[in-house]
Formats: structure tokens, C-alpha cells, sequence
């Protein structure tokens, strides 16, 4: 007689329903842990098991990195999970971090990127040091341009128009914006440039070339970032 040939099944677990069954029920757990809950606090994932003790991956990467998140897990549950065979580590734990990941997007708390939000607390700082201005107008628009133009950096003088409102956007000047900034009066720092086009790429800011208004027969051109009026108002 030929003896019956065994088979494997497997499942993919990306086309199923996150449940907490599911995820406790992987292999990889070997029974030794039992999740309760799964949230998401900013950059971390917190994890709380039946024993009702806590697991914190504070970033993706210590969730998605198995070495990492086996720390966070013998640390916080007191349970090492076994190393997976020399090559199957992806295979074994991407699908438990993938069920983390969708779990704590149900119960999730997020926040702005840290260089987002200090660069829209600086272009506030900026805008009502300058006392808010506003273009209502093409003529207005080329005047801001004009100033931006003939500034100079002093605190005696008064502040260019280098972060203002305007067809309903917020437009910046890096440049003078970059210099006016780092005044002992507001911040006293001269932040990387780098630094200042990231955040208002994470602001959603896009950068226009040469844009050039207009008032009877006059114009003048200045490239700047253009962006959402809101971060200013909310």
C-alpha cells in the first residue's frame, strides 16, 4: 500500500478580519501569550495581554524589527518567544506585526510629527510677529513681494511680510522667513534650512518658482512655498 502524502494549507492572513482570536492564535506565541488589547498612542503601539501586563513597541520599526520586538515583549510580558529557523523570520512574524498593526488602527491617538508641528509654531510666530498679514489683492501681493525684497534683518525694523495669506493660501518666503526666525526676539536659533522645507512638505506646503503679481503695469517675482491657510488659523 503507498502511504497518503501529507499536505499543507496556507492561509493568507492579510485578506482576513483583524481579531484578537486570530493573533493569539499564531504559532509564533506558542500559546504563552494572550492579547487583550491592541492601540495605537502616537509613534507607539501598546499592547496589553490577558495577565493584563503591558508591551510597548515605541516605534514601526521595533513592531516590524523581530529582534526588537522580541525584546519589547520578553521586557514587558516576561516571555521570550523562541528564534524562528535561519531564514523564516519574515515569514513567521511579518503576519503577527501586519494583525498588530491593523488592531491598534482601530483604537488610535495620533499625532503631528514633531517637525511638522514645531515648523507650523514657527510660520504662527512668524505671521503675528509681523502682524498678520494678509494680500486681499494682486497690488497688495506685489507690494509683500517688494518688501521681502528690501529687507533687512534688524529688530528695529519692521518685519516683512515673509509669511503671509493670500487667494486663500498661505505662502512663505524660506529665505527671510530662515533669517527673521532666528532673532534673540522669537527663537534665537538658526534653524537648518533642510529642517524648514521637510516640515512644510510634512505641512503640506508646495514650492512655487517665480511667482510674479501685478498692479498697473508694475510686477515683481519671488519664489516661495505655498500651503494650506489653516496652519495659521487652527
Amino acid at each position: 500500500m503507498i502511504p497518503k502524502k501529507g499536505f499543507t494549507a496556507t492561509v493568507a492572513l492579510d485578506g482576513l478580519d483583524a481579531t484578537l482570536e486570530l493573533l493569539n492564535g499564531l504559532d509564533i506565541f506558542h500559546g504563552r501569550i494572550q492579547f487583550q488589547s491592541v492601540s495605537r498612542r502616537g509613534s507607539m503601539i501598546l499592547a496589553t495581554t490577558t495577565k493584563s501586563q503591558q508591551i510597548i513597541w515605541p516605534t514601526m520599526t521595533d513592531l516590524t524589527c523581530f529582534a526588537r520586538a522580541r525584546t519589547a515583549i520578553a521586557e514587558g510580558a516576561d516571555v521570550l518567544l523562541p528564534q524562528p529557523k535561519k531564514g523564516e523570520v519574515n515569514k513567521v512574524w511579518d503576519p503577527a506585526a501586519d494583525l498588530i498593526i491593523r488592531l491598534a488602527a482601530r483604537d488610535a491617538i495620533r499625532v503631528d510629527h514633531a517637525l511638522a508641528a514645531e515648523t507650523k509654531d514657527l510660520l504662527v510666530l512668524m505671521w503675528r510677529y509681523a502682524k498678520q498679514p494678509s494680500a486681499r489683492n494682486s497690488k497688495q501681493f506685489m507690494d509683500f513681494l517688494i518688501k521681502i525684497a528690501q529687507s533687512v534683518r534688524d529688530r528695529e525694523q519692521p518685519a516683512p511680510p515673509c509669511v503671509f495669506t493670500a487667494e486663500e493660501y498661505c505662502w512663505v518666503h524660506v529665505p527671510t522667513f530662515r533669517n527673521w526666525i532666528s532673532l534673540s526676539s522669537l527663537t534665537n536659533r538658526l534653524y537648518p534650512l533642510t529642517d524648514i522645507r521637510q516640515g512644510l512638505l510634512l505641512l503640506g506646503f508646495d514650492y512655487q518658482k517665480d511667482v510674479t503679481r501685478g498692479h498697473d503695469g508694475d510686477s515683481e517675482s519671488a519664489s516661495l512655498w505655498r500651503g494650506p491657510i489653516d496652519v495659521l488659523t487652527e
